[in-house]
């Protein structure tokens, strides 16, 4: 194998290599959006469960007041 011949495989794997880093950069950047996307949402969804439930609550506290009230008068 002479010099040029080496060059040649060199700057083959070269772009090769290039090539797959890039690909698999991209695929844990993509990743990583998608993991903070699906934290978002799940954090969203938990605080509107907390809402809801803090309203449920209210409401069958209001509930039980007016029960209360009920069997005063």
């Amino acid at each position: 194998m002479n010099i040029l011949d080496k060059k040649i495989m060199y700057g083959n794997l070269h772009i090769t290599y290039k090539k797959t880093l890039q690909k698999a950069l991209q695929k844990k950047f993509q990743s990583l959006q998608l993991i903070e996307i699906l934290e978002n949402f799940t954090n969203e969804d938990s605080s509107k469960n907390k809402v809801e439930s803090n309203n449920e609550s209210k409401e069958e506290l209001g509930d039980v007041n007016d029960r209360s009230n009920e069997k005063v008068f």
